[in-house]
C-alpha cells in the first residue's frame, strides 16, 4: 500500500518543534503501514506469530474438549468395569488375594457306564423339555460321536442322581444348547469335511438346532480330551462305539463333584472367574 503525506517542509523548519513533529507522523506512517499489510502480518513479524500461537492454542483445546467427551460417552456405554472402580465400593484395606482349590486329574482312570436310549424318555422340568432318547438314539446310530458339556453333565447326573436334587434340577434349568463331540482318525479328514457339511446345511438333533461352533472335531484319544476339560464337572463324555452302544465315560473326580454340587477348576485352564471365597463362578 501507499501512503501519501503532504507536509510544508519550509514552514516546519521555521518551528522550534519540527524535528518532535517529524518524527511523530514517522511513527504514525510505520503503525499504519503494518495495520495495512494485512491481516496477521505487521511489520516486524511479531503480530503473525501470536495469531498462530492462539489458533493452534484454540485448536489444541477444541481436541482435548472433543476427546474428553468422547471418552465420558464410551464409558458409559462400555460394560466392562475400569480399574478404578474397585476402589467405589471397596475400600483398599478389604482387598485380599483369593485362588481356587485345585483337584488332581485322574483321566489315566476313568470309570465307563453303559447307557440304554430305552431308559431316558423326554425330561421336564418346568418349561423345560428334554427328548433324551431323540438325543441318545441319534448317537448311536453315529460312531464314535458325542456329547460333552452341559448335555453330558446333565445325562450323568441322570445317571447318579434322583430327581429332586436340586444339582440335578439346577443343570435341567440351565440346559440351552447341544455340545457335539467327534472322535477321527489321522486318515478320516474327508469324514470332518462330510460332518461339517451336514452342520451347514442346517442339523437338527430331536428338534435341537446345532450350530457349527457346537462341534468339536478331536484327533486325540478320550483320556487326552478329558484331561483337557476346563472344569471337573466337565470331565465327562457320552460317546457310541462302532457296534451302536453308548457309554458316558468319565474321570473320578468328575463323578465326586457332580453328586455333591461342587464347580472348580481342572489343571488345564489358565484362568477362571472367582466369587470373593475364591469359587468358580
Amino acid at each position: 500500500h501507499a501512503t501519501c503525506i503532504a507536509m510544508d517542509v519550509p514552514a516546519m523548519a521555521q518551528e522550534p518543534s519540527s524535528m518532535a513533529y517529524i518524527e511523530g507522523v514517522a511513527r504514525f506512517v510505520t503503525s499504519n503501514l503494518g495495520k495495512e499489510t494485512g491481516p496477521g502480518v505487521a511489520a516486524d513479524g511479531s503480530s503473525g506469530s501470536e495469531n498462530v500461537a492462539i489458533v493452534a492454542l484454540v485448536f489444541s483445546a477444541c481436541i482435548i474438549i472433543f476427546l474428553l467427551c468422547s471418552f465420558r460417552c464410551r464409558r458409559c456405554r462400555w460394560p466392562a468395569p475400569m480399574p478404578w472402580d474397585v476402589y467405589r465400593t471397596v475400600a483398599v484395606g478389604q482387598l485380599r488375594m483369593v485362588h481356587p482349590v485345585r483337584h488332581a486329574q485322574d483321566s489315566s482312570t476313568l470309570e465307563i457306564t453303559l447307557l440304554r436310549p430305552a431308559d431316558f424318555e423326554c425330561l421336564k422340568s418346568g418349561e423345560t423339555s428334554l427328548p433324551l432318547k431323540a438325543l441318545l438314539d441319534w448317537v448311536a446310530q453315529h460312531p464314535f460321536m458325542g456329547f460333552k458339556g452341559g448335555i453330558a453333565r446333565l445325562m450323568a447326573k441322570l445317571t447318579w442322581l434322583d430327581r429332586g436334587n436340586p444339582t440335578l434340577e439346577s443343570e435341567i434349568q440351565g440346559f440351552n444348547d447341544i455340545d457335539l463331540i467327534y472322535f477321527l482318525r489321522e486318515d478320516e479328514e474327508d469324514k470332518k469335511v462330510a460332518m461339517k457339511a451336514t452342520v451347514d446345511q442346517g442339523l437338527s438333533i430331536g428338534g435341537i438346532p446345532v450350530e457349527a461352533q457346537d462341534v468339536e472335531y478331536t484327533f486325540d484319544t478320550i483320556p487326552t480330551v478329558i484331561a483337557t476339560r476346563d472344569l471337573t464337572q466337565n470331565q465327562c463324555i457320552v460317546v457310541s462305539d462302532d457296534r451302536g452302544q453308548v457309554f458316558l465315560i468319565n474321570s473320578r473326580v468328575c463323578h465326586e463333584h457332580c453328586r455333591s454340587g461342587i464347580t472348580a477348576p481342572a489343571s488345564a485352564p489358565e484362568n477362571c472367574s472367582l466369587d470373593e471365597n475364591g469359587n468358580v463362578i
